[in-house]
């Protein structure tokens, strides 16, 4: 028995795109998952130019891509039979720490912020004054996350509370694997009685501290030999500045104390699944800049989280083609595509065999740039003198590079090469003595400037024959016969061409001495 059966091929289309990284455009390698109700693809984008396609059944699908380090997103698609859908996608990158600014307007979030850029961290802040406290799904983003507060009780000596919902989400977070770093003025104070606090960040609160002192930290565990000041100078009200005096639960570290006492100022706790830090004072407390920096960077590394590298281009660009005596001038372009503001910048730039500097006195430039946001470009320009080289000669610039201070690999771009053809014009001029006399030779020193120069021609305005100078003979010497004004012309003359200056000389009326004779009476 014979039975013929006809297919009809299922429409399919293209879905191609490409996917870059947020901030900086650099290509990311990506997977994408390509699905529908009926069919699910997935697919690779390209590691060197973000790019993918992928050939589908004809649907709406929902696309969405995804790379590690960097924020997922997803959006719909209708792949139409025949045709090539473009979808690109631009992922933002995800930071390691989400930094909690809940001090309710006490304006200490400077301080983290200065000691995280020095650090180099990459982190995303949250303000609970704007968008209330964070919510369970947006804590579990990140790897760490650091929650600083400030002394917010009310005259009556009421202490800041956190919310129930706020606790709820931070004891998920942790039982999650979540990492988490409380500091701030008494928020111990008023918290030290919950689970958060007591089971999970496992301190044992024994009472805030006289404010009218300052006090000597040490140390311990992760901060081990970092020392500092604890001090009231920055509060408005010096008897405010009252530190909590904490101690380790069972199975928690004591890693900084104060040293009157000497009375517990920090625990940190490693429950095996996460960890936590809970000081007893807050970061604007400290009295010196470094010394912010080293705590937040030393226990940032504890939790997991490391500075974010610098990443820099350094292009260059020159004329094409230059002529020996012209100028030439670089064009170097330097883009950071860090996470990071890149800091410290030094830009450098040797000059090759065979060009002069136009305005510097070395032939290594150096440029200083302090301050660079992430994806921002910066330009700077050198010209330069080409010497006396033969056509055809090329000039090559390889020798140029950009440092940041936040890392210690020179940034280099690939050799400029420059072709010498021909020759700039020359650039006639002279001087002559201060003072011509007629009837006494004048002295002409010739100060043209140029390359393969071929004759000096002068006209020295007396009606005389012009007169040709060999070139490599600097002066020349002419007897003007009478006083008055003369308009001298050179001509210098190269394959290039010919320039010609003039210039009026007076000659003054010869002098003569007259001799008396000696009489004696």
């Amino acid at each position: 028995t014979t039975q013929d059966i006809s297919l009809t091929a299922i429409p399919s289309g293209t879905i191609a795109g490409q996917v870059r990284q947020a901030g900086t455009g650099l290509p990311l390698s990506a997977t994408l998952t390509i699905a529908s109700d009926y069919a699910t693809y997935q697919t690779t984008s390209d590691p060197n130019s973000g790019l993918y396609a992928l050939s589908v059944f004809s649907d709406v699908y929902t696309v969405t891509a995804v790379a590690p380090g960097h924020v997922p997103s997803s959006t719909a698609v209708i792949v139409h039979p025949g045709l090539t859908t473009t979808q690109d996608f631009v992922l933002g990158s995800q930071a390691c720490l989400l930094l909690v600014d809940d001090d309710g307007g006490a304006d200490y979030e400077s301080y983290y912020h200065d000691a995280l850029a020095t650090g180099g961290y990459y982190y995303q802040t949250w303000d609970t004054a704007a968008h209330g406290d964070p919510p369970l799904a947006v804590l579990q983003q990140y790897q760490a996350v650091l929650w600083f507060s400030a002394d917010r009780h009310d005259p009556g000596f009421s202490y800041y509370i956190l919310s129930d919902g706020a606790r709820s989400a931070l004891t998920a977070y942790l039982d999650g694997g979540g990492n988490l770093w409380m500091t701030g003025l008494n928020l111990n104070a008023g918290n030290y009685y919950t689970d958060l606090f007591g089971d999970r960040l496992a301190t044992s609160y024994r009472g805030s501290l006289p404010g009218t002192i300052d006090y000597a930290l040490s140390g311990g565990g992760p901060f081990a030999g970092v020392t500092g000041l604890a001090s009231s100078a920055v509060y408005s009200d010096a008897t405010g500045f009252t530190p909590d005096y904490i101690i380790p639960a069972a199975g928690a570290t004591g890693v900084f104390t104060y040293s009157l006492g000497p009375w517990g100022a920090g625990v940190a706790h490693d429950a095996g699944t996460y960890r936590t830090i809970n000081l007893g004072f807050g970061l604007e407390a400290l009295s010196d800049p470094a010394t912010q920096a080293e705590i937040v960077a030393r226990g940032l590394a504890w939790l997991g989280c490391v500075p974010s590298p610098v990443e820099l281009q350094l292009t260059k660009q020159a004329t094409g083609t230059v002529v020996a005596g012209g100028l030439l001038t670089y064009t170097l372009s330097l883009t950071n595509n860090s996470l990071i503001p890149a800091t410290g910048l030094v830009i450098s730039d040797a000059l090759p065999t065979g060009l002069e500097p136009v305005a510097a006195a070395q032939r290594i430039i150096t440029w200083q740039v302090p301050h660079l946001e992430p994806g921002a470009i910066v330009t700077v320009q050198v010209a330069a003198r080409v010497g006396d080289l033969a056509d055809g000669a090329n000039i090559v610039n390889a020798d140029y590079g950009a440092r940041a201070v936040q890392s210690s690999t020179l940034w280099t771009g690939g050799p400029v090469t420059t072709t010498v053809s021909g020759v700039a014009p020359p650039q006639a001029a002279f001087t002559v003595t201060a003072l011509v006399l007629a009837g006494q030779p004048a002295l002409f020193t010739n100060t043209t400037q140029g390359f393969r120069l071929l004759t000096y021609t002068w006209d020295f305005g007396d009606g005389g024959p012009a007169v040709v100078q060999p070139v490599t003979q600097p002066t020349i010497t002419h007897l003007y016969e009478g006083a008055g004004w003369y308009t001298v012309t050179l001509t210098a003359t190269t394959p290039a061409g010919s320039s010609v200056y003039r210039a009026p000389v007076e000659v003054a009326a010869a002098r003569y001495s007259i001799y008396l004779p000696l009489i004696r009476k």
